[in-house]
């Protein structure tokens, strides 16, 4: 018996019954990008879940002749030992990869723990980085890789309240809207795949940047899993750059070279340490130096809405009560200033 992990099981069990991955996919009627994660040791089937019990009964349909009854029995004791034994085929096949599961599962475990233990620990050390992380050199190279890091987490999930954080320090400039459309689907397919989204965000008086923002967010913020948060101390934000922060999967870390803080340039980790560095900052930043954008109220909380709403009109600053069909708008001066203004050219001409 030695411990084999769920990837070296499942890849094993294939080569034995001469299977594709593509061909599990279909039988068991997931996506053979899963299978695939399966089989490369990206993913490993969840305690509980019903994809091991299907691949068994598959499998054991499979078992054709006495040589392939032969090498799965050899896979059975390399696993389990012959303590389980069983001539069952589909019996057999499930406990192989039931006990390889929890060997991946324990090692993944066990990773977690040690990382922890890592960037907590005192004294200074340093980690090498992976083969995948990179530089990258172009606001469009970006963008994409972006968008690839935000589809892997919608095809997967880690858990409950997994959480993925985002920026928006910096106009960004892009004039390609293919870009950006791309960039919030991906989000959105993110987000209907059951992650939370939060957006850190710094405010300004760009009134065309916060309408940009507005235009982006509104499909996100219905899905009810899309949090924007503004900073309320603007030295904890670096102007100049922007994060993508997406736990167990990759960071993007952008910044400028330029004086006109265009985004051109981004670090890109898949280093497991240096993914939970990032994490850590932000959940150290957002209980200390950041605020909701957004406060919703049940209809049973209408008192408590009442008193924020007058807590927030306190303190407003100048505003004028501007009157548009039956409803009336509180504006900012210079809103109400560049209304004025506009009105007059329009009755001008």
């Amino acid at each position: 018996m030695s411990y084999i992990k769920f990837s070296e099981s499942l890849n094993s069990l294939l080569s034995i019954l001469d299977l594709s991955a593509n061909r599990l996919a279909k039988a068991i009627n997931v996506d053979s990008s899963l299978v695939n994660r399966w089989v490369n040791g990206k993913r490993i089937p969840g305690y509980g879940s019903t994809y091991i019990p299907s691949i068994a009964e598959y499998f054991a349909k499979n078992i054709i002749n006495s040589m392939q009854i032969q090498r799965l029995d050899e896979l059975f004791l390399r696993v389990c030992g012959n303590h389980e034994f069983t001539d069952d085929p589909k019996e057999k096949t499930a406990k192989i990869l039931m006990e390889s599961q929890g060997n991946s599962i324990e090692c993944k475990r066990k990773e977690s723990k040690e990382i922890k233990q890592a960037i907590n620990r005192d004294q200074a050390h340093s980690v090498p980085l992976s083969n995948e992380d990179k530089i990258i050199l172009s606001p469009e190279s970006i963008f994409s890789t972006a968008v690839i890091l935000l589809e892997i987490a919608a095809s997967q999930k880690y858990g409950n309240n997994q959480t993925l954080y985002l920026t928006y320090n910096n106009d960004l400039n892009i004039a390609d809207r293919d870009l950006i459309d791309g960039f919030r689907n991906a989000l959105l397919k993110v987000l209907n795949n059951g992650w939370n989204v939060i957006l850190i965000l710094r405010l300004d008086n760009n009134i065309k940047r916060t309408i940009e923002l507005i235009k982006f967010s509104r499909p996100l913020i219905r899905t009810g899993r899309f949090k924007p948060y503004y900073i309320n101390k603007y030295d904890t934000s670096a102007p100049g750059k922007e994060n993508i922060t997406i736990p167990e999967i990759g960071v993007l870390s952008c910044f400028s070279t330029k004086t006109n803080s265009e985004i051109n340039c981004a670090f890109y980790f898949r280093n497991k340490i240096a993914i939970e560095v990032f994490k850590n900052y932000y959940e150290v930043l957002l209980p200390n130096y950041a605020q909701p954008l957004i406060h919703h109220y049940a209809d049973e909380k209408s008192l408590d809405f009442s008193h924020y709403l007058t807590k927030s009109e306190e303190n407003i600053g100048n505003r004028f009560l501007y009157k548009y069909s039956v409803s009336i708008l509180a504006l900012p001066e210079d809103v109400y200033l560049k209304l004025l203004k506009k009105n007059t050219q329009m009755m001008s001409c």
